[in-house]
């Protein structure tokens, strides 16, 4: 059975440094003065990378959800909550890694 709060520490992990990557893209962006965009495209690769990671992480505990569902019912609602809570936010990380890598296509 899958472990809640491993499963709500992992996601708050990938949606913490998404978030993070974002912030700091848009820092980068905003100073970009000198013309070295090598700081940047190395951000990217690894907002793609992560993206990718947290995607498929999100992938698993959705699939691990649904087919443990019963036994998560009858377990603590507090961590079920708390997961999807968890699920949630690494959604939204997820999207606003897309908006960055979107707009920064859109700008090429």
């Amino acid at each position: 059975m899958m472990d809640h709060q491993e499963a709500t520490a992992s996601l708050d992990r990938f949606s913490n440094e998404l978030v993070q990557l974002c912030a700091t893209y848009n820092f980068l962006i905003d100073r970009k003065s000198d013309g070295n965009t090598e700081p940047i495209e190395k951000l990217l690769l690894h907002l793609k990378q992560l993206k990718r990671d947290s995607s498929v992480v999100h992938f698993v505990v959705s699939n691990a959800i649904d087919k443990q569902y019963e036994q998560l019912i009858g377990g603590s609602m507090d961590g079920l909550i708390k997961l999807v809570e968890a699920l949630h936010r690494n959604l939204l990380a997820i999207e606003q890694a897309d908006d960055v890598l979107l707009a920064h296509d859109d700008n090429d």
